[in-house]
């Protein structure tokens, strides 16, 4: 479906469910300033449910693409502002780890964008440009300001640098050409390791780590562990 996964399991999930209550409800009524999630829904598949549903996070989306109004390329000026302040700041500016919360800075940005107060953490121009890039879809800047402002001073921007030498030429003899990655291996000289029995005793130690959740989802719970560890600790004996 054109979402990119890497290496996350299967965990990465389109949530277009949630932005459409975001887009469609009353503010006051989805948000709830960081409430205990867990707390709020005790049965365990809800709990489930409610993991699988906030994977993913809208922290680089623009305000009136959450509002669901009408929208231009200009949001994207507005990512491009978060991911400055993050690649400045070590961290984005409305995190939270609640991804109501995090909405909920954003469409209140001008209430919650702050800046580090260390000496020298930011210089001015680069706060005065974070500024003009989270900022409301009329005041927020675009290429040609991007490109005049002070923070890029001293910075040559070029359309021609797809026509310039660039700094490390790759020179293939052919289309299926590996010189530049490290040989692989030979299979025949790998060993294969004898299979090792683990011992109960060993088992107990890993009880409830799964990346699987049963029907009952007893591999997550303490009481599903400790169950499984009985278990085991019977066998044990029983030896």
């Amino acid at each position: 479906d054109g979402h990119i996964k890497l290496a996350d399991f299967g965990l990465s999930k389109r949530d277009p469910e949630w932005l459409e209550t975001l887009c469609r409800s009353n503010l006051d009524e989805i948000f709830d300033d960081g409430a205990d999630t867990q707390s709020r829904f005790k049965d365990r598949k809800e709990r489930r449910a409610i993991f699988f549903s906030t994977v993913g996070s809208p922290a680089y989306i623009a305000p009136e693409v959450l509002l669901g109004r009408g929208y231009t390329y200009s949001c994207d000026w507005w990512s491009v502002g978060i991911i400055l302040y993050e690649m400045l700041c070590g961290y984005p500016p409305f995190f939270s780890d609640s991804k109501n919360v995090t909405a909920k800075k954003i469409v209140c940005f001008k209430e919650y964008l702050g800046f580090p107060q260390e000496p020298d953490a930011l210089s001015s121009e680069a706060v005065d440009l974070i500024s003009h890039l989270i900022a409301d879809p009329e005041e927020r800047y675009g290429f040609e300001e991007i490109l005049r402002h002070p923070f890029f001073n001293g910075v040559t921007v070029t359309d021609s640098i797809r026509h310039e030498t660039a700094p490390f030429y790759v020179e293939l003899s052919h289309a299926k050409d590996r010189q530049y990655f490290e040989p692989a291996p030979d299979n025949a000289a790998i060993q294969q390791q004898p299979l090792v029995t683990v011992s109960r005793e060993d088992q107990a130690v890993f009880v409830g780590f799964t990346s699987k959740l049963t029907d009952r989802g007893q591999s997550t719970t303490l009481s599903g562990a400790l169950g499984r560890f009985h278990e085991l600790q019977d066998f044990s004996d029983e030896d």
